[in-house]
């Protein structure tokens, strides 16, 4: 058996009451309230809606856009600098005389 929700059919009634108002009918007639409502109140709306969705979609695409660009100048920055400073240290070893790729071997100290 169909089951009675009080509560859902008082508000279908309340919508009703208020479509009927919206559309300025005096007549009493409730045919085609919904599809008045339809195209001239919810569709509008909707369609609205539906565009400053697509917009913010868009920005949100451009927000995560630039936070990569900047994410990926960040990482580029670091290799940089992590190449400066091996470089650094190269030619820091260069203007002592120290090589560090060369082991220092002192035949006094072998086993």
């Amino acid at each position: 058996m169909y089951s009675w929700d009080p509560k859902l059919e008082n508000r279908k009634s309340l919508f009703m009451e208020h479509m009927y108002k919206c559309s300025a009918r005096t007549n009493g007639l409730f045919t085609g309230l919904w599809q008045d409502f339809c195209l001239k109140e919810a569709g509008p709306y909707c369609q609205n809606m539906y565009f400053e969705q697509l917009e913010a979609i868009k920005e949100y695409e451009k927000h995560l856009a630039e936070q990569r660009e900047r994410e990926i100048k960040q990482e580029e920055d670091f290799k940089f600098g992590i190449e400066q400073l091996v470089l650094g240290m190269d030619l820091e070893a260069e203007a002592t005389g120290l090589n560090p790729e060369k082991e220092w071997f002192d035949p006094a100290l072998h086993d």
